[in-house]
């Protein structure tokens, strides 16, 4: 006969990382007789000994007692951030066991025929470290988990001496990656489940749902309780067959986002101007801060525009959109960075007013933008463009090129130019190498210019009677502000202005809404969700995890140099406060933030709120 011992001493007993509810175990032995007992009766005697976490990305050896019933789920016991584990068969004994008048097991004996119970012995290889092995020791009473009894032995050993190690990809993806494959927790797959069963999320904000219900990419408990990604998500979608439904009507939209101003997003709905036409303005101190980061210096491949665009189709009201290229990082697979929503302002009328409005929203809360804001990129709407000069007199006024096309298509055809020739104009403007906008140089983009208008003034004449219109309305509206020497000079690439980002992020937005229209409220929570979508991928990219996004090669001396899932809470709280501060040019963004308006400076072109017809065009 053998027995656990009733207790244990404090120094057999040691925290895992300083984590009280993972300890790890000094045993004298791990076989059944011993362990058996340890296991059913530590309850009462031991209970100091149980574990109630699993050691997340333990790369060194330790034994555990884990209590099942204390995980969210049982399952998760093998999900511990290693990686592919695996089994090399398993061993079950049965027993019949002896017990004392209390019920404490005193011993065990082997039994077919009348056992109590069967204790088996899973042993597993680790892929990533070949030397690295687990083996969980279970009491059973039949083989599902939810038949275990509560209580289990894992035990982590290296064949030799410990050494850490890199989690490997999968390797079973057809795609090929070399991101580190992490086993989802069972429970994190159930909130997942639950999230794309919803009817108010698409796929995507069901995902990011789920990574703030885990609390964060900071405040999860383990990488293990991070949905994986956008694939395993749409998995569980179509294995539970769902289809996106609608919400219930708010009765009165307005006076529910007031609500939310008051309790819910104080930090994020910044003003509420309540008439006959209200407009709602939305951004958080993290988006602001990032336009000054990333679009106030003249750092070239490190600066970006400020992006403006005015949707619709997204319910009763429209949306002006704002967007910045985060350019400490790049898209995986690519050379850019990714593409990022800034400031959002909901309004009813498409009005340089209206526009201005938003505009000194941001100057009141950062005066810098008006002097330091680099360049904004617009398309061909004038009441935007010229609220956006007003209140940002020294950024270069880009027009995107796809924008341009549009409306240069447009014009030609409202003046019944032939189609050849309208292809031949384009061609002109639009080819790549060889037409206007890809001059390399101010001189050369004149001199082009001037031969061009001649032609087409030939041409136009040839084909409609009166003076040629055509000549004069390109070089009055459209003009250099989009050619390849601007971009050149701006720092921003090498081609011309064609960047249609953020009508890129209205698409995004219109999935992320399930492409149903909604009111006021309702909206208000999704493009919250969606400006958090974006935070949430970019601390996945400081810590490696992200499988969209990674740090450029020059900021990867500040990523941290131990795995996520290695981190304590507050140790990746820690590194994302110190990562938040790093800019492309920290002299210029600390300029731009320290800027007051003088009394001089607060005229009515700056801080009135009256429009403007300002027309800046760079060079």
């Amino acid at each position: 006969m053998s027995r656990s011992p009733r207790k244990f001493r404090q120094e057999e007993i040691v925290l895992f990382r300083a984590n009280m509810d993972c300890k790890i175990v000094k045993l004298e032995s791990l076989e059944n007789p011993f362990v058996v007992p340890l296991l059913m009766n530590c309850k009462n005697d031991n209970e100091e000994l149980i574990s109630s976490s699993v050691p997340h990305a333990i790369q060194e050896n330790g034994t555990f007692l884990i209590d099942l019933d204390k995980l969210p789920n049982r399952k998760d016991v093998f999900a511990d951030d290693n990686g592919v584990w695996t089994m090399k068969g398993s061993r079950s004994k049965s027993y019949s066991i002896e017990k004392d008048a209390d019920g404490r097991v005193l011993s065990l004996n082997k039994s077919q025929e009348n056992a109590d119970i069967i204790v088996r012995r899973r042993p597993y290889v680790c892929k990533s470290c070949p030397d690295y092995h687990k083996t969980i020791i279970s009491i059973e009473y039949g083989k599902d988990i939810d038949k275990w009894y509560p209580i289990v032995l894992v035990h982590y050993y290296f064949e030799g001496e410990p050494k850490q190690f890199t989690v490997a990809p999968h390797g079973n993806r057809k795609a090929q990656s070399t991101q580190p494959y992490v086993r989802t927790k069972e429970s994190t797959k159930e909130k997942l489940a639950k999230n794309v069963a919803d009817v108010k999320f698409n796929t995507k904000r069901a995902l990011f749902q789920t990574v703030k219900d885990v609390g964060g990419v900071s405040g999860a408990a383990s990488t293990s309780s991070l949905p994986r990604n956008y694939t395993q998500a749409k998995h569980i979608k179509q294995k539970l067959g769902l289809t996106p439904g609608s919400s219930k009507k708010s009765n009165d939209p307005l006076l529910a986002v007031l609500e939310l101003q008051k309790s819910t997003f104080p930090g994020f709905i910044r003003e509420v101007v309540c008439n006959d036409l209200p407009t709602i303005m939305l951004y958080t101190d993290n988006q602001l801060d990032n336009i000054v980061k990333f679009c106030c210096h003249k750092k070239t491949g490190l600066v970006s525009e400020l992006g403006l665009d005015v949707t619709f189709q997204l319910g009763p009201f429209y949306v002006l959109v704002t967007t910045y290229k985060n350019t400490l990082l790049n898209v995986k697979g690519g050379s850019h960075s990714p593409s990022c929503m800034g400031p959002v302002m909901i309004c009813m009328t498409k009005e340089e007013g209206t526009y201005l409005s938003f505009i000194h929203c941001l100057l009141r809360e950062v005066p810098g933008l008006s002097q330091y804001l680099h360049a904004t990129g617009t398309d061909s709407e004038l009441a935007l463009r010229n609220a956006t000069a007003a209140g940002m007199q020294n950024a270069s006024a880009l027009l995107r090129y796809l924008h341009s096309q549009r409306s240069i298509k447009a014009k030609l055809k409202e003046l019944g130019i032939s189609q050849s020739l309208n292809s031949k104009i384009c061609r002109d403007i639009y080819a790549k190498g060889s037409g206007l906008l890809w001059s390399d140089s101010k001189e050369q983009f004149n001199e082009l210019v001037e031969i061009l208008l001649e032609t087409w003034n030939a041409l136009e004449s040839e084909e409609r009677r009166g003076p040629p219109q055509f000549a004069s309305y390109f070089r009055k509206f459209m003009r250099e502000r989009m050619a390849k020497y601007i971009m050149q000079d701006l720092g921003l690439g090498d081609q011309p202005y064609h960047q249609n980002i953020p009508e890129a992020v209205n698409c995004m937005i219109k999935e992320w809404t399930n492409f149903v229209p909604q009111d006021l409220d309702k909206f208000v929570i999704s493009i919250y969700d969606f400006a958090e979508s974006f935070e949430i991928e970019t601390e996945l990219a400081w810590f490696g995890i992200s499988e969209k996004w990674e740090v450029k090669e020059t900021y990867r001396q500040h990523m941290p140099k131990v795995p996520h899932g290695a981190m304590t809470t507050d140790e990746r709280k820690a590194t994302m406060k110190r990562v938040s501060k790093i800019c492309p040019d920290p002299e210029m963004y600390k300029q731009c933030r320290t800027f007051k308006f003088s009394n001089k400076v607060a005229t009515a072109s700056s801080v009135s709120g009256q429009p403007s017809s300002v027309h800046k065009e760079p060079g």
